[in-house]
């Protein structure tokens, strides 16, 4: 089933919504205690090292963490291609709801069967397949420098639309600005989000900022969740799902 980018911009803004419906309906001063660094995904009896992206903690088990999990699940319910949310993440310093994100996975696998596919998939849903081929040319490790020269002008980002900031063997970043009403009052909120495939499995970093101005890094944390792709393959070398009976080793 093929959606349009008018469609998934519609349903961007709704779930936006609700998420400030709900932010402003809670507090976040939590006093429960964070994980730093890596937490773990179970997924189709498979036990998964995932890394966090720096400064974040997993806040799953919290009571913010339980209630962000309770509020995804129930807004995607409804969407049988929608990805099952495994781990809620907050930046550790935070003293109220945002910077927070979350780990889910995808299981398109005979669908979206490799990095490539998927990169090349969300350029032509986005109309941004030139970017991709230019940011296929860049070569050496990701970093803040390679960003800037080879990805967008940040300052030119059309709000509502994703954007791709980077994509390379390992993962596709994208951001998301976004503005709406909320109670009279206009709320905005950016989402910088990766997807990497690994082991048959799509699985898509998000993190969600209430401030497009003077908030979180865009580039850092693009470069962050470029590493994180990477990382994770690493941290699970040797993990395989079991399919038809058998296991199906992938190896990256």
């Amino acid at each position: 089933m093929k959606y349009s980018l008018n469609h998934m911009n519609r349903c961007a803004r709704y779930v936006i919504t609700c998420l400030w419906i709900m932010c402003l309906a809670i507090m976040a001063g939590s006093a429960a205690v964070k994980a730093d660094g890596a937490a773990t995904l179970e997924r189709d009896g498979r036990s998964y090292a995932v890394p966090l992206p720096r400064g974040y903690c997993d806040i799953t088990t919290t009571p913010l963490g339980v209630l962000l999990h309770k509020f995804l699940a129930d807004v995607t319910a409804a969407n049988n291609l929608a990805p099952s949310v495994g781990i809620i993440f907050q930046n550790c310093a935070a003293e109220a709801i945002f910077p927070w994100g979350y780990v889910a996975t995808n299981n398109l696998g005979g669908v979206i069967n490799s990095q490539q596919v998927l990169n090349r998939m969300r350029a032509d849903l986005f109309g941004q397949t030139e970017l991709l081929e230019d940011l296929l040319e860049a070569s050496g490790n990701v970093n803040i420098d390679t960003i800037s020269e080879w990805g967008v002008d940040i300052s030119e980002v059309t709000p509502g639309a994703p954007t791709i900031i980077w994509t390379d063997a390992h993962s596709i970043v994208t951001l998301v600005d976004s503005t709406v009403v909320v109670e009279g009052a206009k709320a905005t909120e950016r989402l910088i989000s990766s997807g990497t495939v690994f082991d048959g499995l799509i699985f898509e970093f998000a993190i969600y900022d209430d401030k497009i101005e003077n908030g979180i890094d865009v580039k850092a944390t693009a470069v962050d969740l470029a590493k994180n792709g990477h990382e994770l393959k690493l941290m699970n070398n040797g993990v395989s799902r079991q399919t038809s009976g058998t296991a199906s080793q992938q190896k990256n």
